[in-house]
């Protein structure tokens, strides 16, 4: 991540700032983890700092953490899911163009019980990428009785 800064400062003249830059690098740690508690632990560090943040508590950076989290929260289950679906619902606000985003929204609400707002987001995953409308349209079936 500082690599990738240096080249933003001396190719394109753009200073990328700290605090996303740090985030980034947290992110990285995050996604290289086997440890699920270890991870939640660097993305919650990256989102209490990201959401207190006046200037960056709607960023990307914000947006692709809270998903990543409600992922691992997912993937905890049960002792995990608390806070998941939250997490998984904000990242779609943050970040309304991300396929994972939607498709780890619509894992969260189906746990949840939440079977037509699971399809919603599958429907919305849809029109974010249109390339898996028959896979989603299965999924789609699946969850309708």
């Amino acid at each position: 991540t500082d690599m990738a800064s240096k080249l933003l400062e001396a190719g394109l003249g753009i200073t990328p700032p700290m605090m996303l830059v740090a985030a980034c690098s947290v992110l990285s740690s995050a996604e290289k983890s086997s440890l699920p508690l270890e991870k939640e632990a660097l993305l919650s560090s990256i989102i209490s700092t990201l959401s207190n943040s006046e200037e960056y508590s709607d960023s990307h950076v914000l947006g692709t953490a809270l998903m990543y989290r409600s992922e691992v929260r997912l993937s905890m289950q049960p002792s995990g899911t608390n806070g998941a679906l939250e997490d998984s619902r904000r990242a779609t606000v943050i970040v309304p163009t991300s396929e994972k985003a939607w498709r780890v929204r619509a894992q969260a609400e189906e746990i949840f019980g939440n079977k037509d707002l699971a399809i919603a987001s599958l429907e919305k995953l849809s029109d974010v990428n249109p390339k898996f409308k028959t896979k989603i349209n299965n999924e789609i079936s699946r969850l309708r009785p």
